[in-house]
Formats: structure tokens, sequence, C-alpha cells
């Protein structure tokens, strides 16, 4: 009974180690996410990606992009999305416009679309394109990570900034050999 087991939550963690177990475990933590989704509590994952965890069927590629979609609402076919750099979340427009309001009251976000807030979330906006090719970095097999094409210039560019700034912003420091870079790259 999913309603009493998260009476009162406002927030539902999942690790993807969960959908690895078993099949079972996987259609649970699918049921779990989509009734979060449903009933308004925000729904983050720590990927945790195990490969010999996986052996109940199907791969980790097959049944991850499901789980991960908006933290929000649970759509995952949708215009826009944004991404908590910090935190990993995905949300759609709908879904971040309306957090957006509420750290409004805090604090103006200092740029658009990279709206930064004294809250620590770094947010940056995706496009479908940038949002799928997010989600196939995420989980796809480590050997097949490069294993995808971006068809247009710019989806590449952007697709390259939010994974730097994903990087860089867990990695906690600045690397000079991407200063170098952007510098030749004018």
């Amino acid at each position: 009974d999913w309603d009493k087991v998260l009476e009162g939550a406002g927030w539902f963690h999942w690790t993807g180690i969960t959908p690895a177990i078993s099949e079972g475990a996987a259609k649970v933590c699918l049921e779990a996410v989509k009734k979060c989704n449903e009933k308004g509590i925000t729904v983050s994952c720590d990927l945790n990606y195990r490969k010999n965890l996986w052996k109940w069927g199907k791969k980790a590629s097959e049944v991850m992009p499901d789980l991960v979609a908006c933290a929000g609402c649970g759509n995952s076919d949708l215009e826009t999305y944004y991404i908590d750099l910090n935190s990993g979340i995905f949300r759609c427009e709908e879904c971040y416009r309306t957090d957006a309001l509420i750290l409004e009251k805090l604090a103006a976000r200092q740029s658009e679309p990279d709206a930064i807030y004294p809250t620590g979330q770094i947010i940056s906006l995706l496009t479908p394109s940038v949002f799928a090719a997010m989600r196939y970095a995420i989980y796809s097999q480590p050997n097949r990570i490069f294993a995808f094409e971006l068809k247009d210039e710019e989806t590449l560019r952007d697709f390259a900034n939010v994974a730097e700034k994903y990087l860089l912003c867990h990695m906690d420091r600045n690397y000079g050999t991407l200063d170098f870079y952007h510098a030749v790259n004018l």
C-alpha cells in the first residue's frame, strides 16, 4: 500500500542497486517512483551501477531510463528539461518553474539558463536530445558510453557544456586543460 508507506513523505530516494537485484525489485522500484510522481513527492536516485548484479535477464540500459525522468511528475517525453547539477535530478519545464517560484522567494537567479541559487542548486536547461544523451551516458555499459551520435553541432555543444558542468560540480576543482581548450576553441 504505497499511500500508507509514503504518507507524510516529501522525498523518495532510491539506489541503482535496487532494480539490479531482481525483476521484482525493479518493478517495485518503478511502482514506487510512479506513485511518488502522482503524489508530488520529489524523487532522487544514486545510480550506483554494479555490473555484476544485473543477472536477472535485463540490462541496466533497458530498465533505468523508465526510472529516471522528471522527478516531479515522471514525464520523460517533453520538450524541455532541467537538471540540478549538484543532485543529478531532472525536472520538466512545469515542475522546474513550480520549484523556481519557491526558490525565487529566496533570491534572484544569477543567470539563465544556468540558474544558481543560494541553496546550492545549479540548474541547467536541457533540450530533449541532450536529455536523451545524458540518460544514455548515465545508463550505458562503461564500454558503450561513447557509442552514440549527436547529429548536429548545437546539440553536441550543449551536451558537452552540461557534461562539463556536471563533472566540474562533482570534482570540486577546475582543470587547466579545460581552460586551455576553451581558449583555443574560441
